[in-house]
């Protein structure tokens, strides 16, 4: 199974008759697995206002739909936990990232949090844009588990304004060069899934942002001649790093 073409596939999809930040097609989407990369284990320490501190696991997550696909996302809902492996299924709702979870009630109650604008979404999508890229098309990069794992904290720190840090500078260095880059280039539309089909809201499972693998042009020629020197810069200078797998 072609995993990384199966996200192009499901994730053009989910995007057909999707128009616009406020705007979103009513579509679900079944999920009964989920996978993280680099994996499982791989953590990072969260401390928001509303949040943490708090060992989070971090990295690109894929979804597995009942129909055989594979939907590349990553979380943006601190608030609520989902399992490894073998899920569900849940259904989840196309929906753009408007809230973040910090007021819903509770680990298993439905609810929105606070309003995001409609350029913290933007940066939100521009992060979860690259992550995707980076997983379908750079699969051989020795650094991707890194990339992915600054990625999710990046995510984080924008949507909740959170410090994210981890024991590795490197990925430390990552997630501040990536903030810094959606932040100054926002996406002007975001596609969230989400278990509350009414609104954007959170319900008894996590909330999620896809990554979308055709973005802007101009945009990619940009992120590719910054992050292309940052990411290989990040080599330990006492050798190469192995490559990381699941």
């Amino acid at each position: 199974m072609n995993m990384r073409n199966l996200s192009l596939s499901s994730v053009a999809a989910l995007l057909t008759g999707f128009v616009g930040i406020g705007t979103a097609a009513a579509g679900t989407v079944e999920i009964d697995s989920l996978a993280v990369y680099p994996g499982g284990s791989t953590t990072v320490s969260v401390v928001s206002p509303a949040y943490g501190p708090a060992s989070v696991i971090t990295g690109l997550i894929l979804l597995g739909t009942t129909g055989g696909q594979t939907i590349p996302v990553f979380c943006v809902d601190l608030f609520h936990d989902i399992g490894i492996g073998s899920i569900g299924p849940y259904t989840h709702y196309t929906a753009p990232v408007t809230y973040d979870s910090s007021n819903s009630s509770g680990p298993s109650g439905p609810g929105n949090g606070n309003p995001l604008s409609p350029t913290v979404s933007g940066e939100i999508q521009t992060l979860a844009d690259i992550g995707v890229d980076q997983y379908v098309y750079d699969s051989a990069n020795p650094l991707l588990g890194d990339i992915e794992t600054a990625i999710a904290g990046a995510i984080w720190t924008v949507e909740y304004g959170a410090t994210v840090t981890s024991s590795d500078s490197e990925i430390n260095t990552l997630i501040a060069s990536y903030v810094s880059y959606a932040e100054a280039h926002p996406q002007t539309f975001s596609l969230g899934l989400f278990p509350d089909g009414n609104t954007q809201g959170f319900a008894n499972t996590q909330g999620f942002v896809v990554g979308t693998p055709v973005p802007e042009p101009s945009t990619w020629a940009m992120a590719l001649i910054g992050f292309a020197g940052l990411a290989y810069a990040a080599f330990r200078r006492d050798g190469k790093r192995d490559a990381i797998s699941i």
